[in-house]
């Protein structure tokens, strides 16, 4: 949206931190326990017009419809998913470079 208050936050800071319930797919999931997700990281503006447009055209969207438009990539520097299994609080951290660590708080 062109002139989107939240494009301007992101131009001045880049940080962000996304935080959700974790994607349940289906009630029979044993992954579909209650939890938190959260997802840091900072936002990168995208400039370049070519590819900007590529991408809209690639999802069947006309890239005249946002040429003042703000569009911006993550660079994610950190995913969290923290639940409660039994008597624990079971915490997945994935960072680059580090792979997945699962922590165990009783």
């Amino acid at each position: 949206m062109p002139g989107a208050l939240k494009a301007r936050d992101l131009e001045r800071d880049p940080r962000f931190a996304l935080h959700g319930p974790p994607v349940i797919l289906s009630a029979d999931d044993p992954a579909a326990a209650p939890g938190d997700a959260k997802v840091t990281g900072r936002a990168i503006e995208a400039t370049d017009r070519q590819r900007i447009a590529a991408m809209l055209t690639e999802r069947g969207l006309d890239p005249d419809s946002f040429s003042d438009s703000h569009f911006f990539t993550a660079d994610i520097s950190e995913v969290v998913l923290t639940r409660i299994e039994g008597p624990d609080m079971v915490i997945d951290l994935w960072r680059p470079g580090r792979g997945l660590q699962t922590l165990r708080r009783a």
